[in-house]
């Protein structure tokens, strides 16, 4: 999750952006989410990892949580299937779901570097909505843990990104994010 290749700015809003529109279209606006849920409203299948994949993969000294890959049908559409090792820790495991959910939502076949460092970003702000820790005041890496059920490394990740954000540009929120909580507090106020 390092910041070797960073994106352009305007690819991050893409990406945060997009996020909250998957969690509003899906009504879904508590946390921790879901995430194989969620897969399965997106028609993906989350299925265990084979044994023989994953005793593979480790031949080669890899540790891969999750992999995605996908069927084309003869009508053109896609069927996504996400497998994953279930002895990875479970917020592991949540991260890499998210991850390949980015996948899946912008329909990507082929990945290059640019989208996997995409798909990290667009999981973070799947799992832990920049515009919910700043509602909510969560602001250190405990808080993020809990709230949003994540590895460590995730929220030291991500914690890194709400800093920088409220060091530029204090608690302001974008229109979407605006948008998103709006839905958020209508839902919440309808199912109560």
């Amino acid at each position: 999750m390092s910041n070797k290749y960073p994106l352009h700015p305007s690819i991050y809003e893409l990406l945060s952006n997009k996020a909250l529109e998957v969690l509003a279209d899906y009504n879904i606006f508590s946390f921790p989410i879901n995430v194989v849920a969620l897969a399965k409203k997106l028609n993906a299948k989350c299925v265990k990892m084979p044994d023989k994949i994953r005793e593979k993969i480790k031949s080669f000294g890899q540790s891969i949580p999750a992999f995605s890959c996908y069927e084309r049908k003869s009508d053109g559409t896609i069927n996504w299937t996400i497998y994953y090792d279930d002895s990875c820790p479970i917020e592991r495991l949540r991260y890499s779901i998210a991850h390949e959910i980015k996948h899946i939502v912008f329909q990507e076949t082929e990945t290059t570097e640019f989208e996997e460092k995409g798909a990290e970003y667009f999981a973070k702000s799947l799992l832990a909505p920049s515009c919910v820790m700043i509602k909510e005041k969560i602001f250190t890496v405990e808080a993020i843990k809990n709230k949003f059920y994540i590895s460590s490394e995730a929220g030291k990740y991500i914690m890194r990104g709400i800093t920088n954000r409220t060091k530029k540009y204090g608690d302001n929120l974008k229109d979407y994010e605006v948008e998103y909580l709006n839905k958020m507090e209508e839902y919440n106020d309808s199912t109560e």
